[in-house]
């Protein structure tokens, strides 16, 4: 990761039957995110059964409150109720430390 990140927020979620403008909006609002001043990174992966877990990075909580605060993510939040998701948890957590390693081919 390019900056560090000190923050982590994670949206695990259970999706719903069909698309419904799910994949157009997913896109829309992940572009929107990534622009967030503090935003570090975001990982993604969803089950074939539906089951999908996202943690998004950050460098302080002001950048978490400025995205949480944002109009459009509002609006797909409220959607995401309405038609996307059976269900949903959110966690916020400050990171202590962290590794990891790439294999060089």
């Amino acid at each position: 990761m390019a900056h560090q990140a000190n923050y982590a927020v994670i949206f695990i979620s259970k999706r719903t039957e069909g698309d419904h403008g799910y994949a157009e909006a997913m896109e829309r609002i992940e572009k929107l995110g990534r622009a967030v001043p503090g935003f570090v990174a975001l990982e993604s992966a969803r089950a074939a059964d539906g089951k999908g877990i996202t943690v998004v990075f950050y460098e302080n909580a002001e950048a978490i409150e400025h995205w949480r605060q944002n109009d459009e993510h509002k609006k797909v939040k409220a959607e995401g109720r309405r038609t996307w998701y059976s269900e949903y948890q959110i966690y916020f957590t400050k990171l202590e430390r962290g590794h990891g390693w790439t294999r060089e081919d």
